[in-house]
């Protein structure tokens, strides 16, 4: 695959420093991976809207143009996802934003309310000056409030297609000027009446973290609307203290197996701190182990590297990760 990536979580887990995301970055260009997705809801520092970022615990201007560049000697593009329809409890939970709130300091941007694109716009033109890179990554993530406050009238109950569609349309349509093509937020599931309303120069991003076959369903929507699509398994690291290898194995090279088969370009292995406790230095096993089957299509992984780390797990983990090497030697 010509795109390789990580996804890694920098809103609900502790922000690492400047120095370990340099350290980050060299690990993954050692391993080809090209792509450097770090995961912001309101942890990135926006100047113009800056009442949302922890001081102190948030990405400054300064930091990111400092990061670009260090990630360019390695053949790294930085390209942050922004979310910028659910997941925003930690930017509306302000009185400030509430003309773009679905329900009252809530999740999710309302479509079609005054505050929603100009402040979609406000944070991407900012994004795409500090971070210049082949694309936009729009977070479309988890919208379960939708509909149900201010939008409810025209949303129901033929609402998700229609909104999800023009809401995406509406944010390329709102620019001075053409942005770069768009991974839409790893989290679209192939609603094939939404599909058919996107842009087609954006890419879009399935994600499933447990399952080991079947995604053709999930992408068949977007290939046939002439839309690229990447694929995005997850290294099982949520609520666990120490990912989870069985499940991250299987799901990471059934995902990229399929995908390769269908004619994705990319591959983003996403990296969550849901308990708010994730340390990265435990997520190298899976972020690793996933990038020798993206490299080639119809190459087997290699599972040198799986072997090796195993030898120094507790055994605990030995049980669990040698059942995850079965589902993978398996195929499953």
């Amino acid at each position: 695959m010509k795109y390789r990536g990580i996804d890694d979580d920098l809103s609900r887990g502790p922000l690492p420093t400047l120095e370990f995301q340099k350290h980050q970055i060299r690990v993954f260009a050692a391993f080809k991976i090209n792509i450097y997705s770090p995961y912001f809801e309101h942890t990135l520092l926006y100047p113009n809207q800056p009442l949302a970022a922890p001081p102190g615990g948030a990405l400054t201007p300064a930091e990111a143009a400092e990061l670009v560049a260090y990630a360019r000697r390695y053949h790294v593009a930085i390209v942050p996802e922004q979310e910028a329809f659910g997941h925003l409890h930690q930017v509306l939970k302000y009185d400030l934003y509430q003309d773009a709130a679905e329900t009252p300091h809530g999740h999710v941007l309302a479509p079609g309310q005054p505050g929603t694109l100009p402040l979609i716009k406000d944070w991407f033109t900012q994004v795409a000056e500090e971070f210049p890179s082949p694309f936009l990554h729009i977070g479309a993530d988890e919208t379960f409030d939708l509909g149900v406050g201010c939008t409810r009238p025209q949303f129901w109950p033929r609402a998700m297609d229609r909104s999800t569609s023009s809401f995406s349309s509406g944010f390329t349509m709102n620019w001075p000027a053409a942005p770069p093509p768009a991974l839409l937020g790893r989290h679209w599931r192939g609603r094939s009446a939404a599909v058919a309303g996107l842009p087609k120069d954006m890419i879009a991003v399935p994600w499933s973290y447990g399952n080991t076959k079947g995604f053709d369903k999930m992408l068949e929507p977007f290939a046939k609307a002439g839309i690229e699509t990447w694929v995005s398994p997850g290294d099982s690291n949520w609520n666990e203290v120490f990912p989870v290898a069985e499940r991250a194995f299987g799901n990471i090279q059934g995902f990229i197996r399929d995908g390769q088969r269908m004619g994705s370009t990319g591959a983003l292995t996403t990296v969550w701190n849901d308990d708010g406790e994730g340390l990265f230095n435990l997520d190298w096993y899976g972020v690793l182990f996933w990038r020798g089957g993206s490299l080639a299509a119809g190459r087997k992984f290699d599972c040198g590297l799986s072997g090796r780390l195993w030898a120094a797990l507790p055994r605990r983990r030995q049980r669990q990760d040698r059942r995850g090497r079965e589902r993978v030697d398996r195929g499953s």
